[in-house]
């Protein structure tokens, strides 16, 4: 909360910058939710396959 209220002041490069790291975090927990999901799929697909045998 305290970063937003400073970014008001800021000038504008330093938003970018800020915009731009934003955006990194929020590709990078994107990307962390993706490795969950496939591993679960991927864990649940090598069970099922398993429990076929």
């Amino acid at each position: 909360m305290l970063e937003k209220v400073a970014i008001r002041g800021a000038p504008r490069a330093k938003i970018n910058g800020y915009g731009l790291a934003v955006r990194l975090e929020q590709l990078k927990l994107q990307l962390q939710i993706m490795l969950q999901i496939s591993t679960m799929l991927y864990s649940w697909v090598w069970r099922h396959s398993q429990n076929q045998r």
